[in-house]
């Protein structure tokens, strides 16, 4: 399969996502009653070279401190299915200010990004009664099924930190199937960003509306046509008939230029496009946020893969406990 080439590989994090290595070291119990004979597990968050940039990081009520440099370090012990979640970032390539994003636990890694986001709101939702925190072995399979392969992924796996990578190889080879989900990536958290400007304060509810749509779907959802990405929001909004006529707004308002992301010549231009849409869409309101739409797609590409900050994580790694997402 196309994706095939993603897997046992260990390349830094790009594009509209965040990509967060888990590590955990624990300290050495000693003698005597005291905090001693309770190991203290601290946790550190990097986002891979400070591509997610300005993120509120946390997890089951713990926030995480940013370091600087894109990385961040929480203090806990969380298990496989616990939720991640990052908001208040901003694409250190496009400066769009990205959704609020989410991803699970897996391996002593995580990987967050626009696709496990959709996967985690789409386990929410076949499963509503289950705490919100956590996401179980099975909920997680099923829904990362639904949306790899509505979402046409093929084997690509976006919730395993050791294969959800693919900054380095898409900077290098812009057209590559790394530049391939990377478009896509750039595609949902546009299409997600407007959901969220359009709805205000019920934004977590058009994303799962969305999310849910994704999943559902009786077909592969190619983003690179126009006409698939307002059916998918029609399909989003009969949903959840409260966030109908945000969805509404922001299907107009995004569709096409989501579309021209997805139908980029390569990654390239497809984050000149994502960098074009955002200058309006950053300081967009719901009243506003329609004015996207008179965007107009630029052909040329721009640089990705640079930070622009010194002192992030290193390239081509991930660091010593795993690697993240897309």
């Amino acid at each position: 399969m196309l994706f095939d080439q993603f897997k046992g590989t260990n390349m830094n994090f790009r594009k509209t996502a965040l990509a967060l290595s888990v590590l955990g070291a624990v300290g050495m119990s000693g003698c005597g009653g005291s905090s001693h004979d309770h190991p203290q597990v601290s946790t550190s968050v990097e986002v891979f070279d400070g591509f997610g940039l300005g993120c509120a990081v946390s997890v089951n009520g713990v926030a995480a401190a940013e370091l600087g440099g894109g990385s961040y370090s929480a203090v806990g012990t969380f298990s496989d299915g616990a939720v991640f979640s990052a908001t208040g970032c901003t694409d250190a390539d496009t400066d769009a200010k990205l959704p609020a994003l989410s991803g699970v636990a897996q391996s002593g890694g995580v990987a967050i990004s626009p696709i496990t986001t959709l996967i985690v709101e789409a386990a929410r939702a076949a499963n509503p009664g289950a705490d919100t925190a956590t996401v179980s072995a099975t909920d997680l399979t099923a829904a990362s099924t639904a949306i790899v392969t509505n979402l046409g992924l093929g084997s690509y796996d976006p919730v395993n930190p050791a294969t959800a990578n693919y900054v380095t190889a898409a900077a290098a080879a812009p057209t590559s199937a790394s530049g391939d989900v990377m478009k896509q990536a750039m595609a949902i958290s546009t299409l997600l960003k407007a959901s969220e400007v359009s709805a205000g304060a019920a934004a977590a509810s058009a994303v799962a509306a969305v999310a849910e749509a994704v999943a559902n779907s009786t077909s592969v959802i190619d983003l690179a046509v126009e006409g698939n990405v307002t059916q998918l929001m029609t399909d989003a909004a009969a949903v959840d008939a409260a966030v109908a006529a945000a969805l509404a707004v922001a299907s107009t308002a995004a569709a096409a230029n989501v579309a021209a992301i997805a139908n980029a010549a390569d990654a390239g231009v497809a984050a000149a496009v994502t960098q074009a849409v955002a200058v309006v869409l950053n300081d967009a309101t719901a009243d506003n946020v329609a004015d996207v739409a008179a965007v107009v797609p630029p052909t040329d590409p721009i640089d990705i893969g640079d930070t622009g900050e010194t002192g992030g994580g290193s390239t081509g790694t991930g660091g010593t406990g795993g690697t993240g997402g897309i």
